[in-house]
């Protein structure tokens, strides 16, 4: 897995995995060349998450690194390269999280800096990657309803608009429990629906009694969804 910062002396890992996607279409199901590792570790009160999506084969690669502090994060940095022929483009962002709003400090493909304050009410913010599912989806169910803010990746290649803040309303209802076979691995799961964004009625997402995302089933179209398993996990 490629970092944004490597594993420090004094963290203490608390767990890791990688997520793999498939494509399902008209039924028949492939596995695509996206995978995204993660891990966390902890250091004293702190809780550093680092991920990456690794898309190169399809023209992408993103990294996440956030510091977590009680339970919320406070910092995330994430870093997204598009790749075109032997060209590479690279957006950067740094976004620093406080109680009714988020200061952003983005670097864009041309090393030009530009600053920005997002002034918002009650929010929970998504980093991206699917180890941040599981909270996400937990205080939504809590709250009901809330603003959910995650930066901007929609068009790889419109490089003035990504990893700018973009934030929707968003909820989370619970279905029911279920037990999931994930690579040879049982496991029990809650059972969720998460609408908001881009995520339609029947959006399904599997989390563990720890909150891990272990299964995540998106309808793209009529024809096709992606489904995406935790299929590689170990808890230390």
């Amino acid at each position: 897995m490629q970092t944004i910062h490597p594993v420090q002396a004094g963290e203490t890992l608390i767990d890791q995995g990688c997520y793999h996607y498939y494509r399902v279409t008209g039924g028949v199901e492939e596995k695509m060349p996206v995978l995204e590792p993660w891990s966390r570790h902890q250091s004293g009160d702190v809780v550093i998450t680092r991920a990456e999506r690794d898309a190169r084969e399809l023209g992408s690669q993103i990294l996440v690194q956030s510091v977590s502090v009680d339970g919320a994060i406070s910092e995330f940095d994430v870093v997204m390269r598009s790749f075109d022929q032997q060209t590479v483009a690279e957006v950067s962002a740094h976004y620093q999280c406080f109680g009714n709003h988020v200061m952003v400090k983005r670097t864009d493909a041309y090393a030009q800096v530009t600053e920005q304050r997002v002034e918002l009410g009650e929010f929970i913010v998504s980093p991206l990657m699917r180890i941040y599912t599981g909270d996400v989806i937990q205080r939504l169910h809590e709250l009901g309803e809330s603003q959910v803010l995650v930066p901007w990746i929609r068009d790889p290649a419109d490089l003035q608009q990504l990893l700018t803040p973009l934030t929707s309303q968003r909820q989370a209802n619970f279905e029911e429990q279920e037990s999931l076979v994930i690579a040879g691995r049982s496991v029990v799961t809650d059972r969720y629906q998460y609408f908001g964004g881009e995520y339609l009625p029947g959006t399904l997402f599997w989390l563990d009694k720890n909150k891990v995302l272990q299964r995540y089933l998106w309808q793209q179209d009529e024809n096709t969804c992606w489904d995406t398993r935790l299929e590689e996990f170990l808890r230390a």
